[in-house]
């Protein structure tokens, strides 16, 4: 994630797009002011100029000695001195230009072709634009990137071996790079789309994986915007006039007011649709779920204490709310109903006798649910060492905690930032630590706890659970902890894993219908991380913590049994 002004720019921020107005402003100061009201009013979040001087950037010399012009410069009335003569901006503009952009609400912006015009840049600039033509001058690249100020970089004209060496310069002493495919051809052309290359997003991709990537484009229209968008492009260059017949270098290639407008709403519909990557039931489909998706449904008429047969149940739409999908017929199998049920009519796991599904729970869950099930009390002494059935995903496992896990998670929970997320103020000691396996994960009814091991090498990760489990209503309270350390957080999925196989464990073999939990408003990480998987926010307990000084709102989320199904 990288921050210019007041604008994130990384893989979950809407598209961050430039108005190159370049020498768009044909040498008028009240031309430049306007296209940067216009850039503001069709979208744009940076104005961007040039500060160069003819000097020190074009050689006369060189340009005679090539014997004619080349690429768009054959169309200029004037000599390349000439034309970079006039579109130089003056100095006393970069003051007036960034007040301008400060009034209007857009980022000011410039791409700077020597040391000096860095200089005067560096006072009005929260980030630094490099022309893909200085790609290979890696003297200014370093000087630049040392400023310590985002750099975005085009790499139009450029060799991969080119692209390599600029990043090598730039990321030893910045971070903060964004890297522009771009294809250098200002003729307008519509062959050039042949030549923009968008696929190149995607080796910059593998190659650097951290650098946020973007397109820096001359073509006409939008559509390599758009493609370069779905290609993961997050930073979006255009050249912006406010009339493309103009006399100028620039004006012909440009977007006008209109196409610009049309680009940004384009880019966004595209953004929005291109979504999170995580397959859910979405928002505007949770009802479509319930109509095409399929419940079991009983058959005929049967009596109280009925044991369920397989022609007892029939597949049919909906599903409603508390029904049970097909996938779990072979669980209601030979289980006793509680009560007299009538043919057509969805079958709940409240219809299930508690003793009939005792049967078939694993030693723990028969232990949990021994104060709803008399017979099971004398099953109690059998539970202590006996290991639940481990859950095993392709990262993780859960697994019974055992007494030599408790070191590493005794360390954990003195963790300051784990006693802040998890309001333990006490130090644990040996003593502590112990009455909570004997307290909570060997003898509590309402407490079923796992250790999260990791699949390659049975690393002890962390631990998850429900407590606090409500038998009767079918909820239960999440408690999730990861080891603090830094290969552990959920970007290597750790986390979301064992969550999920946690919860189709209380779902799916301890037939819960809620799942819940409270995280406070500074915990942002874990936020995301519950609404990857699902979670909605059920209510907010407000100034419900005290921290540093000052109350904060703690949120209460929760995921619902259906919820989890479809998502999953």
């Amino acid at each position: 994630m990288i921050s210019i002004g007041n604008r994130k720019i990384g893989p979950k921020e809407p598209p961050y797009f430039i108005a190159d107005l370049a020498s768009n402003h044909d040498g008028d100061l009240e031309r430049a002011f306007r296209l940067i009201e216009l850039a503001k009013e069709n979208g744009a979040d940076a104005a961007k100029f040039q500060n160069f001087n003819a000097s020190t950037i074009v050689s006369k010399g060189g340009f005679s000695s090539l014997g004619k012009r080349l690429s768009h410069q054959s169309s200029w009335k004037k000599s390349v001195y000439e034309v970079y003569e006039d579109c130089s901006i003056k100095d006393d503009w970069t003051r007036q230009l960034k007040e301008k952009c400060d009034e209007v609400g857009i980022e000011y912006m410039t791409s700077p072709y020597d040391f000096e015009a860095v200089e005067l840049a560096e006072p009005y600039v929260q980030a630094y634009k490099i022309g893909s033509g200085d790609i290979t001058w890696i003297q200014i690249l370093d000087y630049i990137a040392r400023k310590n100020k985002p750099v975005i970089l085009a790499t139009g004209a450029s060799s991969l071996e080119d692209v390599d060496r600029a990043v090598k310069t730039i990321l030893p002493v910045n971070k903060d790079l964004i890297l522009l495919q771009c294809n250098t051809n200002y003729t307008a052309s519509v062959e050039n789309y042949k030549y923009v290359n968008l696929n190149v997003l995607k080796t910059f991709a593998s190659l650097y994986p951290d650098i946020i990537l973007g397109l820096s484009d001359h073509t006409p229209g939008h559509v390599t915007v758009l493609g370069a968008i779905a290609l993961g492009a997050q930073v979006i260059e255009k050249h912006f006039t406010d009339d493309n017949d103009r006399n100028g270098p620039d004006h012909r290639f440009s977007l006008n007011p209109g196409a610009w407008k049309e680009m940004v709403k384009r880019s966004m519909d595209l953004w929005f649709a291109l979504g999170d990557g995580i397959k859910k039931v979405e928002a505007n489909e949770s009802e479509a779920a319930i109509i095409q998706r399929r419940s079991l449904y009983f058959t005929k008429d049967l009596k109280a204490s009925t044991i369920l047969k397989q022609e007892d149940l029939f597949p049919l739409r909906p599903i409603n709310v508390g029904g049970i999908p097909p996938y779990q017929l072979e669980q209601l199998i030979g289980k006793q109903l509680t009560k007299a049920v009538t043919a057509d009519t969805c079958i709940k796991w409240e219809d299930i006798s508690v003793n009939s599904l005792a049967k078939e729970c694993e030693p723990k869950v028969l232990y949990a649910i021994s104060e709803f099930v008399p017979a099971a009390q004398s099953l109690q002494a059998l539970m202590k060492g006996m290991v639940i059935n481990m859950k095993r995903g392709e990262k993780v496992y859960l697994s019974a905690i055992e007494r030599e896990d408790l070191t590493l998670l005794m360390k954990w929970r003195n963790i300051e930032d784990f006693k802040k997320h998890f309001r333990e103020y006490l130090e644990i000691n040996t003593e502590l630590q112990d009455k909570w396996y004997q307290n909570k994960v060997l003898n509590d009814p309402t407490t079923i706890m796992f250790s999260i091991k990791r699949v390659d090498d049975d690393e002890l990760l962390g631990c998850c659970g429900l407590c606090y489990i409500n038998w009767v209503h079918r909820h239960a309270d999440l408690s999730l902890y990861i080891g603090y350390h830094e290969e552990y957080i959920d970007k290597d999925g750790y986390a979301s894993e064992s969550c999920k196989l946690l919860f189709d464990y209380g779902y799916n073999q301890l037939g819960l219908n809620k799942i819940w939990t409270e995280i406070y408003e500074f915990d942002l990480k874990k936020k995301e991380l519950f609404d990857s998987i699902g979670f909605k926010v059920d209510g907010i307990l407000r100034q419900n913590y005290y921290y540093e000084g000052r109350w904060w709102n703690s949120y209460l989320l929760s995921l619902l049994r259906e919820e989890f199904i479809y998502a999953v």
